[in-house]
């Protein structure tokens, strides 16, 4: 059952690149059990591959955010600048991983 709720919230979630970044407190956040399902996580192997599989590193969440921030701003401004989409994205250049710099780099060379 927990595992179809956890479904039903990813799969509402997929389309928003906006959201907060999907880590496995904010999947518990967003069950009405969530706090039992944390403690007897380890009896739940399929509640556990969920999360393997779909909870967000700080990399993936970056890279969602510069996805989104660059399709704003191509749509309404149609250029990237660095400092505009770091700012759109919410992001700076102090907490960028190496994997969310190259992907940024790559974006703004093209």
């Amino acid at each position: 059952m927990t595992c179809r709720q956890l479904l039903k919230i990813l799969s509402e979630q997929t389309w928003r690149l906006d959201s907060p970044r999907l880590s496995m407190r904010w999947y518990l956040s967003r069950l009405p059990t969530g706090a039992m399902v944390e403690k007897k996580l380890s009896k739940m192997p399929l509640t556990r591959l969920f999360f393997k599989r779909y909870c967000e590193d700080i990399t993936d969440y970056q890279v969602r955010r510069l996805a989104f921030a660059s399709g704003l701003l191509v749509q309404k401004e149609g250029t990237l600048r660095r400092w505009r989409l770091l700012r759109v994205a919410g992001l700076s250049d102090e907490r960028l991983t190496s994997m969310s710099e190259r992907l940024l780099s790559d974006v703004l060379e093209d």
